[in-house]
């Protein structure tokens, strides 16, 4: 399967659990991820970067009824492959994991954290 679905999206399958789909998310949830194209490199500015962060950063729950509005919540894999090909210093653990704090308390970077984080690997 994986060889066919290789020769027909010219994608590298590798991440994806073509063995086992079933367990996964579903058929439908697979095709999707499947049908993205590859997030581009590109000159992203500091409003598309801060767009993106915010969306990732915002819990989201299935929602029926269109299809955007179904299959939106799992653009997540999307939008970090773009941030790492687009942001030098993309560390996903930093920008999205939890820190301890010296009080011992754990809190992740905001949104508007994350961003600086990301826009000082760019030169002015």
């Amino acid at each position: 399967m994986a060889t066919r679905i290789r020769q027909m999206t010219e994608k590298d399958t590798s991440s994806f659990n073509l063995a086992e789909w079933w367990e996964g998310e579903g058929a439908e949830v697979l095709a999707f991820r499947l049908s993205l194209p590859d997030p581009p490199t590109a000159a992203l500015g500091s409003d598309d970067i801060r767009a993106v962060v915010h969306w990732l950063k915002t819990p989201r729950l299935p929602r029926s009824g269109s299809f955007a509005e179904e299959f939106e919540i799992y653009l997540d894999d999307y939008y970090y492959e773009l941030l790492r090909k687009n942001c030098s210093r993309y560390d996903h653990r930093a920008l999205f994991g939890s820190r301890r704090n010296p009080d011992g308390t754990r809190t992740e970077m905001t949104v508007e954290e994350a961003v600086e984080w990301l826009l000082a690997s760019r030169t002015p």
